[in-house]
């Protein structure tokens, strides 16, 4: 299973055994042993894999890491975009995106941890 999977990233990839291989620090050999389930890979191959692009969770475990973006979560999100456009009608400074883009991440980290629109508002007088 973990070898099939293995063997599944790198065709996403169009990388040959060699190639995978290489950027995971083994020869061939060990590639095709670890896609054959013959040996398993250790956890210094597995790190390089995953600053290649490999999904190493799926490779794992059989599942697709979350991309950022399906991570975000809707009950999360519209107390901040309430906050944020609240914020943007009253403020009076010219808002830069990486202004706004400071502001966003305050608010979802706050929001993220469960406080709710006032505790937001507040978040937000504090870092202006």
């Amino acid at each position: 299973m973990i070898g099939n999977r293995l063997k599944e990233e790198r065709l996403r990839l169009r990388l040959s055994q060699t190639a995978l291989g290489k950027i995971g620090g083994v020869q061939k050999a060990s590639q095709i042993a670890y896609e054959k389930e013959e040996r398993f890979p250790d956890a210094r191959y597995l790190t390089a894999l995953h600053k290649h692009g490999i999904d190493i969770y799926y490779v794992l475990i059989g599942e697709r890491s979350p991309g950022p973006v399906s991570r975000l979560d809707k009950n999360v999100i519209l107390p901040v975009a309430t906050a944020a456009l609240t914020w943007l009608q009253t403020t009076e400074r010219e808002v830069t995106p990486e202004l706004l883009a400071n502001i966003l991440t305050i608010l979802y980290d706050a929001a993220s941890h469960g406080l709710d629109e006032e505790h937001l508002s507040d978040q937000l007088r504090a870092v202006i």
